[in-house]
């Protein structure tokens, strides 16, 4: 393939340092003000910690790091006359390029099929349209795991392209599970400071002091992938990405008591 794709990313990703999302909210009663509980006896007294009052924060943050993975998706595609045929030549084509691949060091196991396809073609004729043939398609995803991922995507790509591949459905660079779970961790732990820390300012502008934290849930750490915008251009090194950071964030909901 002589043609080479440079990807710009327009858009950087930036690591926040404080809470995106707060949400807060204090219950029970004031510094100073009347408890109606200090009117129930001894029998009568909650034994709920919630009862002193609470302080609910919800905070994010966000880790960034350069991708190290890829995904590739890409398809085989086939047009002749008959349906049998269509399907023969798609078949051809995917085996010549998954050899290529193979070849390329690309193991197995990181090829799958995503879809498909075989149906009619038709053609617009005075009378209306007539089928004109067949065509037969069959998507894959390769997956790629590499230090040198630009490079490493791109040859891989030039390889599939050359030897069967007719399509190219887009390229997304993320994170290898290893990294992405390294990231949430750390992504959790700001978030978790970031909630301490609004807590805290917001019980002084109540009068009130934190006494613990009563609960605390999480959700699934949210990853923004970087697709790849490619133009091609003629060149004979072939084709290559300049992948940008890969965003983690993550969530945290806290219930602190209160004094």
């Amino acid at each position: 393939m002589s043609s080479r794709a440079i990807l710009t990313v327009g858009i950087a990703a930036v690591v926040l340092l404080s809470s995106s999302v707060v949400v807060a909210t204090i219950a029970g009663p004031a510094a100073g003000e009347p408890n109606p509980q200090t009117q129930m006896n001894a029998q009568e007294q909650p034994t709920d910690p919630l009862s002193s009052g609470t302080i609910e924060v919800t905070a994010s943050a966000e880790r960034t790091a350069s991708p190290d993975a890829a995904t590739i998706r890409l398809a085989v595609i086939a047009r002749a006359e008959s349906a049998d045929a269509a399907r023969e030549g798609v078949a051809e084509n995917a085996s010549r390029m998954r050899a290529a691949l193979r070849e390329a060091g690309v193991d197995d196991d990181a090829v799958r099929t995503t879809y498909y396809d075989l149906g009619e073609e038709y053609e617009r004729t005075e009378n209306g349209s007539r089928v004109a043939g067949y065509r037969a398609a069959q998507g894959f995803a390769v997956e790629v795991v590499a230090d040198d991922l630009g490079n490493r995507t791109g040859a891989i790509l030039d390889a599939a392209v050359g030897n069967g591949a007719t399509r190219v459905d887009g390229v997304q660079f993320t994170l290898s599970e290893e990294t992405r779970r390294d990231l949430r961790q750390e992504a959790l732990g700001a978030a978790m400071a970031n909630a301490d820390r609004d807590a805290s300012t917001l019980a002084d502008a109540a009068n009130r002091t934190i006494a613990g934290v009563y609960s605390v849930s999480t959700m699934d750490a949210d990853v923004r992938p970087v697709r790849a915008d490619v133009q091609f251009e003629a060149a004979t090194e072939g084709t290559s990405f300049e992948p940008g950071p890969v965003t983690v964030s993550a969530t945290v909901s806290v219930t602190y008591r209160l004094d």
